[in-house]
C-alpha cells in the first residue's frame, strides 16, 4: 500500500485482531487449487466487517488509522484472490466510505463511516452469488 496512511495501515494490520482475521480458517488445500467446504454459506462466513474502534469521535484515533476492515479467511483470500481484489471496488462504492486499500491478502482496510452490517450483508450477498455460480 502506498499513501500517507500506509505507515498506520501496516502497524495495525499487525494488531491481534488483524492476525485473527487471518487465522480465521486453516487452510485444507495446497498448490495454488480453491479450497472447498461443506458449502457456499460455510465460504460466505469467512467474511468479516469489523470497526477499528476509531472515528471522528474517537480523539485518540490518527487520522490515517483506518475505521474499519474487511477480512477474509484463508479459503477465501488464497483460492479466490481476483474476487478479494474484485471486492475492494464494492467497498469503495459503498455510501460513507471516504476511501478503501487491499493492504494484505485478507484485509481490506476503509476510512468513513458506513453502515457495517449492510456493506457486509452486501459483500455476502455478492461473493455467495459468485461461488454459486462457480459450482
Amino acid at each position: 500500500m502506498q499513501g500517507p496512511g500506509a505507515d498506520a495501515v501496516d502497524r495495525w494490520c499487525e494488531t491481534p485482531l488483524a492476525q485473527l482475521g487471518r487465522l480465521r480458517s486453516a487452510p485444507r488445500g495446497g498448490n495454488g487449487r480453491r479450497w472447498r467446504t461443506t458449502s457456499v454459506d460455510d465460504l460466505v462466513s469467512l467474511i468479516d466487517v469489523e470497526s477499528t474502534g476509531g472515528g471522528p469521535d474517537d480523539p485518540a484515533a490518527a487520522d490515517d488509522e483506518p475505521d474499519f476492515v474487511v477480512t477474509f479467511g484463508d479459503e477465501l483470500a488464497h483460492g479466490y484472490g481476483d474476487e478479494v481484489v474484485a471486492t475492494l471496488g464494492l467497498v469503495r462504492q459503498t455510501p460513507g466510505v471516504r476511501s478503501a486499500e487491499h493492504v494484505d491478502r485478507e484485509v481490506i482496510a476503509g476510512w468513513g463511516q458506513p453502515d457495517l452490517r449492510a456493506l457486509e450483508d452486501r459483500l455476502r450477498g455478492w461473493w455467495g452469488t459468485r461461488l454459486s455460480e462457480e459450482q
